[in-house]
């Protein structure tokens, strides 16, 4: 059965009336022979030396319904992960493209530069719409020549996926767009959405936000507000975009950086071509700052902490991206406060704090202290809701967790918590014992929370198996996967760690 797929140009200006369909016979599967793109019969054409030529490149096709296919289906080679940490490089056979997608049943096809098909592709759709999966939830396919159409469940905008190494194919539709950064008021961790004001498959789709207040740093568009996604072979489907050039925005590409600060309008527009830009007008003045997280260098001190009440701070990380202040520290039993900026004037205890801790009591009296009663070591964020007018401080002992592809619940978690096997001799260790591993990427964070995580750079491997744990994106992979035992210790306090592998 051969099946038919009109080609219309709306990427260029037209030089004759009315549309140009091209009619494309995709070959049913053992029918090896390549098929030239010619026009149709019932076109009228003014003068057919006035065609255009479709570009050689892969395409989503549909295979029912409306058969038209614009240029802005063609999928372009598209950044993802490298090597080291943040980098980004081209993938051979990785291909995306934003789009509006018909309802319907599509296919990929190959034009090769003799405008001929050289091959179609299809294959078995999963859905993955678990509301905490990367990227909004996603449908994913598994790709193979000349399968079986797959199906687009509604009409909307798709960041569609083709990866030739992994067979792998993705249909995200993009449900809503945002921005982040810390040029906006919520930082890297916050999304800003931008509302949908059209889309369709004639016009592209254009979204909206009003009364954004940008300062000095760095915006960039993400879909779904998500997180990317780690499939196998252990590369990145970003899911943000970026420039640096406002008017033609990629996949993995770099923040914008802005510098002007004020009130803006923001609008993010998909063009038919498939091109992604932003635009900003400025409608006022930004408001006055009153609460900069720059002057809230909190600390712990006391001598649970460091020894007496004289000792220099231990400092807590402000993390930019969560906007809150997280640490990993020891404490030995007894008293400490939290202050900021080395000094009295601003102290946070147990009289002036929303705490959340299943261990640490309050120390009654005229400064209502933080108790340990129990000396280890401790996970400490402290954050405001409010511009600092109320604090919230969260202290629990500090429990490494597995979470990642390679054990059961992925990257959505929950984790997979190690054991904690106490203090000997200083040293203090937890473990988990025979647990399958997948030869995939796994991390290790403390308290199911990203601001403590802990690369592999950043941990000394050794036991009877360390030759199989390999880095893999600063993360952690086996290799053979199997069964192994783990026990990470430190014997310093946190300023090092050792993972033993068994």
């Amino acid at each position: 059965m051969k099946k038919q797929i009109a080609f219309k140009d709306l990427g260029r200006p037209l030089t004759f009336l009315g549309m140009i369909f091209f009619i494309v016979l995709l070959v049913s599967c053992g029918d090896d022979d390549s098929v030239s793109i010619i026009p149709s019969d019932d076109d009228d054409v003014e003068d057919p030396s006035t065609t255009f030529a479709v570009s050689p490149g892969l395409y989503i096709a549909n295979v029912d319904g409306d058969t038209t296919i614009t240029l802005g289906m063609g999928l372009k080679p598209t950044l993802t992960n490298g090597a080291a940490f943040g980098e980004t490089v081209n993938r051979s056979g990785y291909l995306t493209v934003m789009t509006y997608l018909n309802a319907g049943n599509y296919m990929f096809a190959e034009i090769n530069t003799d405008q001929k098909i050289n091959s179609v592709t299809g294959g078995a759709l999963q859905v993955v719409d678990s509301a905490n999966t990367a990227l909004g939830g996603y449908d994913q396919i598994t790709l193979e020549p000349d399968g079986a159409s797959f199906s687009v469940a509604s009409n909307g905008v798709y960041h569609v996926v083709y990866d030739q190494i992994t067979a792998t194919g993705l249909l995200v539709k993009v449900e809503k767009m945002g921005i982040n950064g810390d040029a906006t008021e919520g930082g890297w961790g916050v999304f800003v959405d931008l509302q949908e004001k059209s889309a369709s498959a004639a016009d592209g789709a254009v979204w909206e936000v009003t009364d954004v207040v940008l300062r000095n740093g760095a915006v960039q568009p993400r879909i779904n507000g998500s997180d990317d996604l780690i499939l196998q072979d252990n590369f990145f489907v970003f899911s943000f975009y970026g420039g640096p050039e406002l008017s033609d925005l990629f996949v993995g590409g770099s923040p914008i950086t802005w510098a002007e600060e004020g009130v803006y309008t923001v609008n993010v527009a998909l063009s038919v071509e498939g091109s992604l830009s932003m635009d900003f007008t400025r409608t006022g003045d930004a408001p006055e700052i009153t609460f900069d997280p720059a002057n809230f260098a909190w600390g712990t001190i006391g001598p649970a902490a460091n020894g007496d009440w004289n000792a220099t701070d231990i400092d807590i990380t402000y993390i930019d991206w969560a906007g809150n202040w997280t640490m990993l520290q020891y404490f030995d039993q007894g008293e400490f406060a939290i202050r900021a900026n080395d000094e009295w004037n601003e102290v946070l205890n147990t009289s002036n704090v929303n705490l959340t801790s299943t261990t640490i009591t309050e120390v009654s009296g005229e400064n209502p202290n933080f108790a340990v009663a129990d000396a280890g070591m401790y996970f400490i964020k402290v954050s405001t809701s409010d511009e600092g007018a109320t604090w919230d401080v969260t202290i629990d002992p500090a429990n490494p967790g597995l979470i990642g592809p390679a054990v059961p619940n992925g990257w959505d978690g929950p984790d997979h918590d190690l054991t904690f096997d106490g203090e000997t001799g200083g040293v203090i260790s937890w473990s988990i014992a025979d647990f399958a591993f997948a030869s995939e990427d796994f991390a290790i964070r403390f308290n199911d929370q990203w601001e403590v995580p802990l690369a592999f750079a950043g941990v000394m491997v050794d036991g009877s198996a360390s030759g199989s744990l390999i880095e893999s994106n600063t993360n952690f992979k086996f290799d053979p996967e199997g069964s192994y035992s783990l026990t990470l210790a430190t014997a310093d306090k946190g300023t090092s760690w050792t993972l033993t592998v068994e």
